[in-house]
């Protein structure tokens, strides 16, 4: 197949911002890669006509809240979606956690047309073209389609505490029976080696440093944290560096309590450093996914290191391996099997 990956936000269509630091998309695109597909990671624009999307077998499109800042490709994400729709060939992904934002946020947009289109949103890629009538309208039409009917097979990422429940809750569109989660964690996991040199550890890591969630727990812990990654030009190699030196890293929930898939899990596991989490979605996978931040804050740095080996133990064995995660991949590119796909 000849596929198409694109999006709202740089995670989601830049290869750059790929090269310099992985996303669910990237570990998306190397799936379909080694499955033998040929895939284009590909900024949109408003250049793409339908001929030219035509040439593709499948489009994903990634979303995000229109409003949100990190939605600065979203014109020209919408304009390509709108056309895969009608070549009926659209698909989707959601990576980002604030689902309710989204499903809200294009509710508004697409009852208060204006507000798409004011000047707080003006320095986005192709802020002027959107403004012209033709495209005004296609984007529009499309955020009545995703307000108001049924969405295609939608990719979601996923973990052992993962619940389809969470989005289709929030988004009455989105059927359980089109959401497809799955988690390329073991891709990670598997290149890690077992450490021997624990680090004393000075702060924490958070992967949402600015959450609720984080700061409650913040409040109760004598160590400080520092966000993983600081900053969206920061690679890879100086973000592990980072969370390798840590105490441990705090994966945090989202509106309402929600839990969802982090890439600093297996980030963190991989290098040594215990995962801290809502222990009531994690209790389950063994006593070491149960532990309080404050208990890991007490430990000597052999106690951690331990801890996280016994932690990347128990989760490697509750998510897919390398080869079930590439056919759960496979299965999902076919849209008469999504009903097979769990």
């Amino acid at each position: 197949m000849k596929i198409l990956l694109t999006g709202c936000t740089a995670p989601q269509s830049s290869k750059k911002t790929n090269e310099r630091f992985p996303s669910f998309v990237s570990l998306f695109k190397n799936s379909l890669e080694q499955l033998g597909h040929e895939v284009h990671l590909e900024k949109p624009n408003f250049y793409y006509s339908t001929q030219d999307l035509d040439m593709y077998d499948l489009i994903y499109v990634g979303l995000v809240s229109p409003s949100s800042f990190q939605a600065n490709y979203v014109y020209g994400a919408f304009s390509v979606a709108n056309k895969a729709k009608n070549l009926g060939k659209l698909r989707f992904i959601l990576d980002n956690p604030d689902i309710q934002k989204l499903r809200s946020t294009v509710g508004n947009f697409y009852n208060n047309t204006d507000d798409f289109f004011k000047p707080l949103y003006e320095r986005r890629p192709w802020y002027v073209e959107a403004m012209s009538q033709t495209n005004k309208e296609e984007i529009i039409n499309f955020c009545g389609y995703l307000y108001d009917e049924q969405w295609p097979t939608t990719i979601v990422p996923s973990m052992p505490w993962f619940s389809k429940e969470t989005i289709s809750s929030v988004i009455p569109n989105l059927s359980e029976d089109s959401i497809i989660p799955i988690c390329y964690d073991s891709f990670i996991l598997d290149s890690s080696l077992d450490l021997v040199d624990p680090s004393a550890g000075e702060y924490w890591v958070a992967d949402s440093y600015k959450s609720a969630w984080t700061r409650k727990i913040l409040h109760n812990l004598t160590i400080a944290a520092v966000p993983v990654r600081q900053g969206n030009y920061e690679d890879l190699a100086t973000v592990m560096l980072r969370m390798r030196n840590s105490v441990g890293t705090l994966v945090s929930t989202h509106k309402n309590n929600q839990p969802w898939w982090s890439i600093s899990i297996s980030h963190s596991l991989s290098v040594g450093v215990p995962v801290v989490t809502d222990w009531r979605y994690t209790s389950n996978l063994g006593a070491e996914w149960a532990y309080l931040p404050s208990t890991i804050e007490a430990m000597s740095p052999i106690e951690r290191l331990e801890m996280a080996q016994s932690q990347k133990d128990f989760y490697r064995e509750s998510i897919p391996t390398q080869v079930e995660a590439l056919e759960k991949t496979e299965i999902a590119l076919d849209k008469q099997s999504q009903l097979l796909v769990r």
